[in-house]
């Protein structure tokens, strides 16, 4: 069993790896604007959107209270909370910097790490998507993560990108397209995210196989990690425990309101 917690040089390949991933999004995605900062990236893709975050910030050493306030500025100016991903890895100056103003905490998060050569995980059921199930798996990804039959549209329009800049895989109960998830290759770290499965179809293994895939296609990509985030004590935690992957740390999130 590995343990990664203590590996500042992973932590920032990780951090830099998933500020590519949204970084990449917001250059594939109408309207989203992003700006690299601090060793990390802020980026706005619409107010309330899952992209709208700055990761990997402070990962490369001290940051100023001007390049905060740079930041900060970014999302106000476009209406929006200042959304901080921040490893417990980032340099002590950034911590200093957020507790000395008011932002409160908005989730935690784990980070799980697997290095992908050393997961045994077979064969799987679940496959990547088809040109033209672009549609279809946006639409069964947004009613898995809002738990909605008819999710508000703007699940859809944040999810549409994904198929542009990311590999798509899904599940299929029958004919019917049941789960999804996606991954990002960027710096020899796959990155996974967007699981997701209908509520009806929940507890029947079909993210274990979404994961499979994915980590199937990594090591025949040649990535040296797997990365995903999670709930703690979630079904995924879980999920991805089985198959390998293991806590590198814990992220806190927090957000800036304007009054």
């Amino acid at each position: 069993m590995s343990y990664f917690s203590s590996d500042v040089a992973l932590g920032r390949r990780l951090e830099h790896a998933e500020a590519a991933g949204v970084r990449k999004y917001a250059s594939f995605t109408p309207g989203a604007e992003y700006l690299d900062t601090m060793g990390g990236c802020a980026v706005f893709a619409g107010v309330g959107g899952f992209a709208t975050q700055a990761i990997g910030l402070g990962m490369d050493g001290p940051v100023t209270e001007a390049e905060l306030d740079a930041v900060e500025e970014f999302y106000r100016a476009r209406g929006s909370v200042v959304p901080l991903n921040l490893s417990p890895l980032a340099h002590a100056t950034l911590w200093e910097l957020v507790m000395k103003r008011p932002y409160t905490i908005r989730e935690i998060e784990n980070l799980m790490v697997a290095q992908a050569s050393a997961c045994e995980v077979g064969n799987s059921v679940a496959r990547r998507t088809q040109p033209g199930e672009e549609r279809t798996w946006s639409s069964v990804v947004a009613q898995g993560f809002s738990g909605l039959e008819d999710p508000p549209p703007m699940f859809d329009e944040m999810l549409a990108p994904t198929a542009s800049i990311s590999e798509c895989y899904a599940c299929y109960d029958g004919e019917r397209m049941v789960a999804g998830g996606a991954m990002n290759i960027e710096d020899g770290v796959a990155l996974l995210y967007g699981d997701a499965t209908l509520i009806s179809h929940r507890g029947r293994g079909f993210q274990t196989a979404i994961i499979q895939a994915r980590l199937n296609r990594a090591i025949e990509a040649g990535c040296e990690y797997a990365m995903a985030t999670v709930n703690a004590g979630s079904g995924s935690h879980r999920n991805y425990e089985r198959l390998g992957f293991r806590l590198m740390y814990t992220r806190v999130n927090v957000k800036r309101e304007w009054t």
